[in-house]
């Protein structure tokens, strides 16, 4: 009887101590928006190649993730940028994916992610950062806040706004604009972070592409291209 009273303590602070981790909520899943090209720039296929992207430091001491090579997919075999290929992100991750640089015009504002993720919700996750700026999708993200606690901490994007679920799905496209970056040097920082406990297989990128709604050449204003859309 002693040994059943021991077993059941046991069970019972067991349980508090992983219900001290509140659940993660989100904002729920978006509709889904594609970008719409008039041009393309620019298309990164990672399965070509990783097209000169490289990684970065983006916390103080998070622990570097990003690689790119072969991910095993109910696909099959992808070629990808990935945070830990075939396998889970480590706890207190925190790098960040770094694009070729670029000067926005309206041949190159929207970039279109084609990417998968699979993260502790709410507490783990990554985003766009472009200039010391956060862009979110067309669609929004998931969630507004990550890691919103203050007993853990997500290196690179804790209290940011990110992609973060553990409900993992399809590759599917997220769009985002840089419109107001027009006339300026860029390069898309993709940033991931996680906290001290619980992780997952992490964020996959199967393809970015750049582009716009005139070709390179064309005389149009970006003043005039804005009119188009009041």
């Amino acid at each position: 009887m002693k040994s059943l009273l021991a077993i059941l303590c046991i069970m019972i602070m067991a349980t508090v101590a992983w219900g001290a981790k509140p659940a993660g909520i989100m904002n729920g899943t978006p509709e889904r928006i594609e970008c719409t090209f008039t041009y393309v720039a620019w298309e990164w296929d990672f399965a070509q190649g990783d097209h000169g992207f490289t990684t970065a430091m983006c916390d103080a001491e998070g622990l570097p993730t990003w690689a790119w090579g072969t991910e095993s997919t109910e696909f099959g075999p992808m070629d990808v940028w990935g945070t830990v290929l075939n396998g889970d992100y480590e706890s207190q991750t925190g790098e960040a994916l770094i694009s070729p640089i670029w000067t926005v015009d309206a041949s190159n504002y929207l970039v279109q992610l084609v990417h998968w993720y699979d993260t502790e919700p709410s507490f783990d996750g990554g985003n766009l950062m472009v200039n010391g700026v956060v862009v979110p999708p067309f669609d929004g993200y998931p969630d507004d806040e990550l890691c919103d606690s203050d007993s853990y901490y997500a290196w690179c994007v804790d209290g940011q706004p990110g992609f973060t679920n553990h409900d993992p799905t399809d590759f599917f496209a997220s769009c985002f604009d840089l419109s107001e970056f027009i006339g300026e040097e860029v390069q898309l920082e993709f940033q991931f972070g996680s906290d001290s406990s619980v992780t997952y297989p992490g964020w996959y990128f199967a393809s970015v592409t750049v582009g716009g709604d005139v070709v390179a050449s064309d005389a149009q204003t970006w003043t005039q291209l804005k009119a188009t859309y009041k």
